[in-house]
């Protein structure tokens, strides 16, 4: 069967209409979903500013709480995220940062040298003499706020290591990682081992002494046992070789 060369024509005009729409919608798609990818860009923006705008806010709250903070030792009057055992965890990520940012605040003071060039009306503002509300204060409060945050928390690992409480252990660690100070806990349960106390000269003569004595004569003659063995013997220890044992050769 042979078409005709009108209607051949007619398809194939058709077909380009059809092929030139495909192609419109193909780059209508593309310029869409560029479009939407940048907005996501900019909603992605906006909403990682908004945290930080929102975390900042948190900050400055908890700098002020610090700033206002009258009290020597006693920081019951802190909030709760402070003083709560459940969230010592945030309170130790949280203080290290604020220190860290009066610390940053106060070199750049001491720097550029701010306090004898200051408007003689500024100088006498709460924040520029030291006192209550100002950086040094601040920075004050909150070193002495991380010195008691740390011996509550070595406290809750000694009664976690006395009580066996492995779990309570790992999370005072992790406490302590916080505030950078993991070495000085993990220095602590070291040394409260009986595996790696020293011994002492007095305890190290005992055990020569101990080791170095004859054994006892056995019945029906027998020949004595070696040194060596009545030695392990008396030390509650496997048999050594057979020679005794002396201070220069007992060196750990």
């Amino acid at each position: 069967m042979f078409w005709p060369q009108a209607e051949v024509y007619t398809l194939e005009r058709v077909s380009e209409r059809i092929k030139d729409g495909i192609r419109d919608i193909d780059s209508r798609v593309t310029r869409i979903s560029q479009t939407a990818t940048r907005v996501g860009d900019r909603l992605q923006t906006a909403e990682t500013l908004r945290v930080r705008c929102l975390e900042a806010q948190e900050l400055i709250a908890h700098l002020q709480a610090f700033s206002c903070h009258t009290a020597a030792d006693d920081f019951s009057r802190l909030p709760p995220l402070f003083t709560n055992d459940a969230t010592l965890m945030e309170a130790a990520a949280v203080s290290r940062r604020l220190a860290v940012i009066a610390g940053e605040v106060a070199a750049a003071k001491q720097r550029t040298k701010l306090a004898p060039n200051l408007d003689p009306v500024l100088a006498r503002t709460p924040g520029n003499t030291g006192g209550v509300g100002s950086v040094e204060h601040t920075l004050k409060v909150l070193e002495a706020y991380c010195n008691w945050l740390e011996n509550r928390v070595v406290s809750h690992f000694d009664d976690a290591v006395a009580a066996g409480d492995l779990a309570t252990q790992a999370q005072c660690v992790a406490i302590m990682a916080e505030l950078d100070q993991e070495k000085s806990i993990a220095q602590r349960w070291v040394a409260s081992r009986p595996m790696f106390l020293a011994f002492s000269p007095e305890m190290l003569d005992d055990w020569i002494k101990r080791a170095n004595r004859p054994p006892p004569s056995s019945s029906g003659g027998a020949r004595p046992s070696d040194p060596g063995t009545a030695a392990a013997a008396a030390a509650g220890v496997d048999a050594p070789p057979s020679r005794q044992l002396s201070r220069r050769t007992s060196r750990i």
